[in-house]
């Protein structure tokens, strides 16, 4: 009688606190900057861009101003958030397959070590799965070979990699339908508002399990496509200094509908007041858009580069119009959702991640945090790199490993990066370098070393970079050759 009794007791609080969880969804953008947006941007000067539901996410719930992607490209920070780890930790730091390295540079680096998301990593997915919840993925996967499915989501909707054809007919998109005339971030966004409609129809059939709805978007990467009337609207409003593209602006205006749409879905199915909203990006913006007040754009470890918008809503625990100061990197995402869960956490699955889950409770911001970058490859479309990251507090280190200097910036001061402060502070560039070094070697990370092939002349001609420029550039020198 005693063992029936505590079992009914073991079941009602299991029930009770499934009941508690919260759905959860997270808006994973690719490619966008933390300016782009009217709720961070505006205070620089962008009147432009036009993002009315992602603008209302922040009023409704808590935008933090120091978040960051964990790499400056899509790859590496896509494995980074499902596992709780540092690209660096995964071998994983560039996008797959990753640029051509140059061989007479005054570094040594090397292509991409790994070339997908190892099969026995554990995801956030995996322990939301086993929790109770429907795991849902929409969107971008590139993560090599294997697919959402073998990483504990059990519904998927997408491509490995980007969808370049953007309008109806698609490119390999997976259990995604459509019709001329659709665009494909519309026709993700009504496959997931089904599956929150069916979701509706099982909790009133009293099967309450709570969901995780993964939206890995296209937008805005390149190309830059969109639907005329939008970019004929953007074309006719008045320009900002740094933002005045029309057509990325009618693109971005797809993602933020996309937002909309979704945000709509929740309400009208009643989930909206116990769901919690991650809107993120996996890397910095583009060349095509600005970052500004902030240096360098995609592929850099200066800020342009890896700061990236983090708004989090979630009406039953944040209040409207709270702001978080909290320094957040990507590998955090995975224990803060057990955290919001109620599950256990598992620091031996998600090493290198710190849950800011009391940020979001307490408003409360962890001192003495330190946060940190790896990316050991050249890049044709970043000056700085090959380089290693630490920032701790207002200051950050920048090791340079094709130069072999240093740059510190106190970016509370300086956030556009201007002022280089490693000569004024030596002794704090001292102490920030042996704790880079000292997370360098505990994630076993690979470093690039002194070229002894260094040739200057030989390094002005040879073809490195992305794979479809180099093959470019060869056709083009030969075609040169032949004539």
């Amino acid at each position: 009688m005693r063992i029936i009794l505590l079992v009914s007791v073991f079941l009602f609080v299991s029930s009770l606190k499934a009941k508690e969880r919260p759905n959860i969804v997270i808006l994973f953008a690719d490619d966008l900057g933390v300016t782009d947006l009217a709720c961070y941007g505006a205070e620089y000067g962008n009147t432009y861009h036009e993002t009315p539901h992602i603008d209302a996410l922040a009023k409704q719930g808590m935008r933090f101003s120091d978040a960051y992607a964990a790499s400056p490209v899509c790859s590496p920070t896509r494995a980074s958030i499902l596992t709780g780890k540092y690209p660096a930790r995964l071998k994983l730091t560039d996008f797959i397959p990753g640029q051509i390295q140059p061989q007479f540079k005054r570094a040594s680096t090397m292509r991409l070590e790994q070339q997908f998301l190892d099969p026995g990593e554990r995801t956030f997915a995996h322990a939301l799965k086993e929790g109770g919840y429907s795991t849902w993925f929409f969107g971008k996967w590139h993560l090599g070979k294997g697919t959402p499915a073998d990483f504990g989501f059990e519904q998927e909707y997408g491509a490995q990699t980007s969808e370049h054809k953007r309008f109806y007919p698609f490119i390999k998109q997976k259990n995604l339908k459509g019709k001329p005339g659709d665009y494909v971030t519309d026709v993700m966004s009504q496959q997931a508002v089904e599956c929150i409609a069916k979701q509706r129809e099982q909790w009133d059939r009293g099967q309450k399990k709570p969901f995780l709805l993964y939206m890995s978007y296209y937008l805005v990467h390149m190309p830059i496509k969109a639907r005329q009337e939008a970019i004929d609207y953007f074309t006719q409003k008045k320009k900002s200094k740094h933002w005045k593209r029309a057509d990325y602006a009618a693109m971005l205006k797809i993602l933020d509908d996309s937002v909309g749409t979704l945000m709509k879905a929740l309400d009208d199915y009643g989930f909206a007041d116990n769901t919690m909203v991650v809107f993120y990006s996996d890397n910095g913006g583009h060349k095509c858009t600005s970052n500004h007040p902030f240096r360098a754009h995609k592929g850099s470890l200066y800020e342009g580069g890896i700061r990236v918008p983090l708004i989090v809503k979630w009406p039953a625990k944040i209040s409207p119009h709270s702001k978080s100061s909290e320094l957040v990197n990507t590998p955090d995402i995975f224990p803060s959702l057990l955290e919001t869960a109620n599950l256990a956490l598992e620091p031996q699955n998600h090493l290198d991640g710190q849950s800011f889950y009391p940020a979001l409770i307490t408003g409360k911001v962890t001192q003495g945090k330190a946060i940190f970058w790896h990316h050991p490859h050249y890049r044709d479309n970043a000056t700085d790199v090959p380089a290693s990251v630490i920032r701790q507090g207002d200051y950050k280190l920048i090791r340079h490993y094709d130069t072999g200097k240093y740059e510190l910036f106190n970016l509370a001061k300086d956030p556009a990066e201007t002022n280089d402060l490693s000569q004024l502070h030596p002794r704090l560039v001292i102490q920030l370098r042996k704790k880079l070094d000292a997370w360098l070697k505990n994630l076993n990370a690979s470093v690039p070393h002194k070229n002894s092939a260094y040739d200057p002349e030989k390094a002005k001609d040879e073809l490195w970079g992305g794979p479809m420029s180099v093959k470019i550039r060869q056709a083009e020198r030969a075609q040169q050759e032949k004539n």
